[in-house]
C-alpha cells in the first residue's frame, strides 16, 4: 500500500474516532547547501522522515 493511501486511511480513522479532521502541523527545514556535512542525500532523509506527521517544506540558503 503506498504511503499516501496509508496516510489518507489514518486520517479517515482519526476523523471517525474523534469527530474532527486530523490537523497536520507544518515544518520548515532550512539547509545550507555549502556546508560540508550536508549532502543532498542527508537533506532528503531529514526532510522525508517527519512527513508522516508534518507538512514539510525544505529550502536552501542562497547567500553566505
Amino acid at each position: 500500500m503506498p504511503p499516501e493511501a496509508i496516510e489518507a486511511r489514518a486520517e479517515e480513522l482519526v476523523e471517525r474516532v474523534f469527530g474532527t479532521p486530523a490537523r497536520r502541523r507544518r515544518m520548515l527545514v532550512i539547509a545550507n547547501p555549502y556546508a560540508t556535512t550536508v549532502s543532498s542525500r542527508l537533506k532528503n532523509l531529514v526532510v522525508y522522515a517527519p512527513r508522516g506527521r508534518y507538512d514539510v517544506v525544505a529550502v536552501e540558503t542562497e547567500a553566505q
